[in-house]
């Protein structure tokens, strides 16, 4: 199972986290800890690639993780994992040292690494809300330009041998606002490189301010309700997700001009020319949403109603739902949408006796975004008893209740999962639900609706027998 690092911190160990740094022994070394940071997107992924040696006299399990206290709450994405094998990691929240502001995280290694033995480790990390416009309101001819705040050196709990940090973005000018003699980077194409450096004492740490331009929009979902409805008798499971939108990138200074929009309608970021591009490409002008092979019957709504606006495709390696909002979504605008489609229940159910196993897909959503909150509903056939959850992704919090529907009678059974702080990384797992569903309850509803619809007509018919004419009073015969 994998971790989001909120549940991390929520299954912490009890250790008063005044005392976490003293469970960091010297006993690593960091023989060698290249990081790569990606600013090419709208979130911030960083990736550290570690050669650890045992430098103890006994063997060890565990490697601790430094992480700086200040930007927990921003990591949307934490994954460690063995290079050669490739195998995840587990992680264990320690606890915080409040006098140098460092979280510390134990990872498990693979196996007991002997007295001058090294392993190298990965770790993968998704940083969300660290991206700033600066300036915070531009011309609308005018680029975005952002700054990201980090360190020239990665925070590490042990001594590093030699290290080097190396940064990718997209625009074409790039910034070190407050430079450093002897720190400066190597400036390569659209690359950035810092170091080597070697001989680092640990928790030691340079600040980095980096100004790019950047011509992709910060899209950040507010929130996202998404439920499924899982039909044996029509044998699909029905979609639907609600959206709230919003651009964190640079704003607008004076009022929206259409017709400056449309002259930088036809500029193509895959042209790789970032020259002549402005803060009109910079908005939200589309949204490319993958689905599952095999979905069908999309839609694309919003407040005003249906949207248009969208294209649909479908393939046997994938469908594609591509969303074209009413309004291009600049910088600081909000935006509220629905989307939703329908899938073969039978590629996604496995039936053993009268209990199923579905398999649901976490998120599917747009693209190159992050979520604040996440409210995933499971919605079951009506009837179904013995529900268990399986997620691979531990939620915040999850709820239990009864959804009603057309035609119901005793109502369906739910299941809320509720996340935070998620990157759309995450699209790769799944929720599994499992369930009791015998045939009496499935052929309950149908029954329940002939019985109902046998009950109105039979009601219809004995009322129509009925005589309500007011006879006149016969004439005596003469």
């Amino acid at each position: 199972m994998k971790w989001s690092l909120s549940f991390i911190s929520l299954c912490g160990s009890a250790i008063s986290c005044a005392f976490a740094s003293d469970l960091v022994l010297p006993n690593f070394k960091n023989i060698e800890f290249s990081r790569r940071i990606d600013l090419s997107r709208a979130n911030v992924h960083l990736s550290d690639s570690i050669t650890i040696q045992n430098i103890a006299k006994v063997p060890q399990s565990e490697y601790f993780y430094a992480l700086d206290a200040t930007e927990v709450d921003n990591v949307a994405l934490f994954f460690a994992s063995h290079k050669k094998s490739q195998s995840r990691l587990e992680i264990r929240d320690v606890g915080v040292d409040f006098e140098t502001d460092t979280s510390y995280y134990s990872i498990k290694l693979p196996y007991e690494l002997q007295p001058q033995d090294t392993i190298e480790i990965q770790i993968l990390k998704g940083i969300v809300n660290c991206l700033k416009p600066l300036p915070e309101f531009v011309d609308q001819n005018e680029k975005q330009f952002l700054l990201y705040t980090g360190s020239k050196i990665p925070l590490s709990a042990y001594p590093i041998g030699e290290t080097s940090t190396k940064l990718a973005v997209l625009g074409s000018t790039v910034d070190e606002l407050d430079p450093e003699e002897g720190f400066e980077p190597n400036v390569s194409d659209n690359n950035l490189l810092f170091g080597p450096y070697k001989d680092i004492h640990p928790l030691s740490s340079k600040t980095m301010l980096l100004r790019y331009d950047s011509p992709i929009p910060l899209v950040k979902v507010d929130k996202l309700e998404r439920e499924a409805w899982i039909s044996h008798w029509s044998n699909q499971i029905a979609f639907e997700e609600r959206y709230w939108l919003s651009n964190l990138g640079a704003k607008i200074k004076d009022g929206f001009s259409r017709l400056k929009f449309m002259k930088s309608a036809r500029f193509n970021v895959n042209s790789q020319n970032f020259k002549d591009y402005n803060i009109n490409f910079s908005s939200v002008r589309e949204l490319t949403v993958p689905l599952q092979a095999g979905s069908e019957n999309a839609y694309y709504t919003d407040l005003v109603g249906n949207v248009s606006t969208s294209r649909f495709r479908v393939d046997e390696k994938g469908s594609l739902l591509q969303l074209k909002p009413r309004y291009p979504i600049f910088g600081g605008w909000n935006y509220n949408f629905t989307i939703g489609w329908e899938y073969d229940l039978k590629k996604s159910l496995k039936k053993d006796g009268e209990r199923y196993l579905v398999k649901i897909p976490f998120i599917e959503g747009p693209v190159d975004v992050s979520y604040n909150e996440i409210d995933l509903t499971v919605i079951l056939p009506e009837g179904a008893t013995a529900v268990k959850v399986e997620p691979s992704i531990v939620p915040k919090d999850t709820a239990e209740f009864t959804t009603y529907s057309f035609f119901d009678s005793i109502g369906r059974p739910s299941v809320k999962l509720s996340y935070d702080t998620i990157m759309d990384h995450y699209r790769r797992e799944v929720i599994i639900i499992s369930y009791e569903l015998t045939t009496r309850a499935l052929y309950q509803k149908p029954v329940a609706i002939s019985a109902v619809f046998g009950a109105f007509f039979v009601t219809i018919y004995l009322l129509s027998q009925i005589n309500l004419n007011i006879s006149s009073t016969k004439k005596n015969k003469l």
